[in-house]
C-alpha cells in the first residue's frame, strides 16, 4: 500500500507524453457583423467611416427593420438614430431584440476578409442626433 495520498495525482514515468496543441489560426481579419453575450449594457457601435459610439441599452426605444430581406436596421435611442445598412442581417436583428449584441461592426475590405455567403456583413452605419447636429453647426 502506498503512503503518498496524492500518488494518484502525480505523473507516472510511464505515462504517454503530452501532445502539443495545434497551433490556431490567425483569425484577426475574421470578420463578424455582430458580437454576442449575455447581460449586455451598451452597444459598442464600430465605425470606420467616423466615429464610434457606445449608447447604453436602457436609452433604446426602438429597433425599426425589413422583416422581408433584413438589409437595414434602425436603431432609435434616446439621443441618436443609427441606420445600419447591409445583407442577412436577421441574427443581428435578433441578437438586438434579445440585448444580447455586445458589438456591431461595419465591414472594411482593408481590415477583414470577406465573409462567406448568407452570413451577416454590415455595409454602412450611419448615425445622427441633436448632439451630432449641433457640433456641424458650430464647425
Amino acid at each position: 500500500m502506498d503512503d503518498d495520498p496524492l500518488s494518484r495525482f502525480r505523473r507516472r514515468e510511464d505515462a504517454p507524453p503530452q501532445v502539443e496543441k495545434p497551433i490556431a489560426p490567425d483569425t484577426s481579419r475574421v470578420y463578424q457583423a455582430f458580437e454576442a453575450q449575455d447581460k449586455v449594457l451598451r452597444l459598442d457601435i464600430l465605425r470606420t467611416s467616423g466615429e464610434s459610439h457606445c449608447p447604453a441599452y436602457a436609452h433604446l426605444l426602438d429597433i425599426v427593420y425589413g422583416s422581408r430581406f433584413y438589409s437595414s436596421i434602425s436603431l432609435v435611442f434616446t439621443t441618436l438614430i443609427v441606420n445600419v445598412n447591409g445583407k442577412s442581417l436577421k441574427p443581428v436583428v435578433t441578437a438586438l431584440k434579445l440585448q444580447k449584441a455586445a458589438a456591431i461592426t461595419e465591414f472594411d475590405a482593408e481590415l477583414f476578409d470577406w465573409p462567406a455567403d448568407g452570413e451577416p456583413m454590415i455595409e454602412r452605419i450611419d448615425i445622427t442626433g441633436p448632439q451630432l447636429k449641433a457640433a456641424a453647426m458650430r464647425e
